[in-house]
């Protein structure tokens, strides 16, 4: 499993913590700070050291470096501040097949029409500003990693 974007490891010592079946978590942020807090929060909250891999790296660089080492990942979890887009590509090719990917997209005023011209810029589709809004948006999320994986042939 992949956290990607993990800041502070909150997210990746519940991960751990609630899922038994991990074998191997790697959390990763690009922020040195941020990694130290992280083992600081993964041993004060007695996680098993075998259980999880702290990285340093740009998320990007990290999964296409993954990819070329022909290492995937059952789970990727992207939580960007704002959009997945940029880190989208690298994360499609960087799971296993039947694997998951785990989403967050936390640009709504872009996906509900408050900047169209963005929304088409970042996700090839024009929003409409309508009370159907949210529901529209996630369907052009869903159309841009389905875009996405289809020209992967994944």
């Amino acid at each position: 499993m992949l956290e990607a974007l993990a800041a502070t490891g909150l997210r990746s010592v519940r991960y751990i913590k609630e899922i038994p079946s991990i074998t191997t978590l790697v959390a990763n942020d690009i922020d040195k700070t941020a990694t130290d807090l992280m083992a600081k929060n993964f041993e004060f909250n007695d996680c098993p050291k075998e259980k999880y891999r702290i990285s340093t790296a740009d998320a990007i660089d990290l999964m296409n470096e993954m990819r070329k080492n022909k290492e995937t990942f059952n789970v990727v979890d992207l939580d960007p501040y704002g959009t997945a887009i940029p880190f989208l590509e690298s994360a499609l090719t960087a799971i296993s097949n039947e694997g998951l990917l785990c989403v967050t997209f936390t640009d709504m005023a872009v996906l509900c029409a408050r900047k169209p011209h963005v929304c088409f810029y970042k996700y090839g589709s024009a929003p409409l500003a309508k009370d159907y809004c949210h529901d529209m948006a996630l369907r052009m999320i869903l159309y841009c990693i389905n875009t996405m994986a289809n020209k992967h042939g994944i």
